[in-house]
């Protein structure tokens, strides 16, 4: 008579478990940064239609922020403009000024001392979005293309490995299980 354990065939483990997990965490965190990299192209694109009014430089500051992997320049930047008697701050240079070099960040800085007046682009459905210089550039185009990429990467990988997975498993249909 067999022994209980010897007669029991051990689970087989989940194949590609961790894979599939990891997919997942991945292509949401990647789905989550392609919705904010087409959501900037997208408002760069409508603010070349967007009107136009005054507003008055309120505070125009480089920024430096160390990062783990570096130093990250930022312009920050506040405005106010009045559309149809009503006040609004903004606080958008552009829809693709991040990486700046400090160079770049100050030259930024230096075309805006406060009390400046303004052109301030705003959108007319929803004035409190702003911007002071409208459109996109190739940076905007450039990280919508790379995230979009890495969607489709991570599909084919995705199917690549379930039929990796499947051509290498073990057929269980046929296998035989000991009795006691």
């Amino acid at each position: 008579m067999q022994n209980k354990s010897e007669s029991e065939t051990p689970p087989e483990p989940q194949s590609g478990c961790v894979f599939y997990c990891f997919f997942l965490v991945f292509m949401v965190v990647t789905l989550v940064r392609t919705e904010i990299a087409f959501s900037k192209l997208y408002f760069a694109t409508k603010s070349l239609s967007w009107p136009s009014c005054e507003g008055t430089i309120q505070h125009a500051e480089a920024r430096r922020m160390r990062q783990r992997y570096g130093e990250l320049c930022v312009v920050s930047i506040r405005y106010d403009y009045t559309v149809a008697d009503n006040r609004y701050t903004g606080s958008r240079y552009n829809y693709d000024t991040a990486n700046l070099s400090w160079k770049a960040a100050n030259k930024i800085v230096s075309e805006y001392p406060v009390g400046t007046v303004v052109k301030v682009y705003y959108s007319p459905s929803s004035p409190q979005e702003s911007v002071l210089v409208p459109g996109r550039s190739w940076i905007n185009w450039l990280n919508f293309g790379v995230h979009l990429g890495a969607i489709f990467f991570l599909i084919g990988a995705l199917v690549f490995v379930r039929n990796h997975v499947k051509a290498t498993a073990p057929n269980t249909a046929n296998r035989v299980i000991p009795t006691a």
